[in-house]
């Protein structure tokens, strides 16, 4: 099996790192809905109840009472105050107002969301062999093993990902607020991508500059090489993005929960 699987990376490279990068950045994003929906789940638990004091427990009456929906021009119901009634009300329609609340449950819900783990599937599968072009690319710069070199490739290889970061945050974006969140609209796609730049953009390659120096690079760009596993390092690299997976993919959804508790994120009526 494990002589299979070494010929299987040493002759066919591309397809062998591509379906491996497929499989654990999938496996990446389940973590880290794991730990979203833990997180959501705490924070549900402790927020307090919306609506304030307009309740009937808040009110000491433990009648319920159904919500009254008065037109524009007719008269209050009877008993009503009259500071209620002297107030103008809106009445806001029921698909609306529960928009949020329904792309909270949808996107926060009990099982996890298959849809996002493919798309970051997709973009592992997509990015392997890019990974495989540059290692070898900078191979040739670097032909004598050091500790130095191994830290100038794996420098190198950070900066030409880095590069590449604002295309990869753009289809993340696009993929998830047109497949889950059924937007489509071309300017709020667009609005959302500039603003998931500016939030993620430099916090996501500083993250990325500490993770990958500290357990990449030397095994990568020294050990393996040295010890003539070089055809394994993009496999290293995949399994290392088990863990990076998921802190990407927690670092591009991090304000999504917070947004849809304060209604900010609205569902679009007819999936537009």
């Amino acid at each position: 099996m494990l002589h299979a699987w070494n010929t299987f990376y040493k002759t066919r490279p591309y397809a062998a790192n591509m379906l491996s990068s497929s499989v654990l950045h999938f496996g990446g994003d389940v973590l880290a809905q794991r730990r979203e929906r833990t997180r959501h789940c705490e924070a549900k638990k402790t927020a307090p109840p919306r609506g304030g004091g307009g309740t009937a427990a808040a009110k000491g009456d433990d009648t319920p009472h159904p919500p009254q929906h008065h037109m524009p021009g007719s008269a209050p119901a009877p008993g009503a105050s009259a500071s209620k009634s002297s107030t103008p009300r809106t009445v806001v329609p029921s698909s609306s107002s529960a928009a949020p609340a329904a792309l909270s449950s949808r996107y926060h819900s009990e099982c996890y969301d298959v849809r996002r783990s493919v798309i970051l599937s997709i973009m592992g599968c997509a990015f392997a062999p890019f990974m495989v072009r540059m290692t070898k690319f900078t191979d040739r710069f670097f032909p004598t093993k050091s500790y130095l070199n191994a830290a100038k490739q794996g420098f190198c290889i950070w900066a030409l990902v880095a590069a590449v970061n604002p295309f990869l945050i753009t289809y993340i974006t696009v993929a998830n607020n047109a497949w889950i969140h059924g937007i489509h609209d071309r300017q709020q796609l667009q609005d959302r991508v500039v603003e998931r730049l500016q939030r993620n953009y430099i916090f996501h390659n500083a993250v990325g500059l500490c993770f990958w120096s500290t357990f990449a690079w030397l095994p990568m760009f020294y050990y393996l090489p040295v010890y003539q596993l070089s055809h394994f390092r993009v496999l290293y690299s995949s399994c290392l993005s088990l863990i990076w997976s998921s802190v990407a993919s927690y670092i591009q959804h991090r304000g999504e929960a917070t947004h849809q508790q304060q209604g900010d994120l609205e569902e679009p009526e007819n999936g537009t």
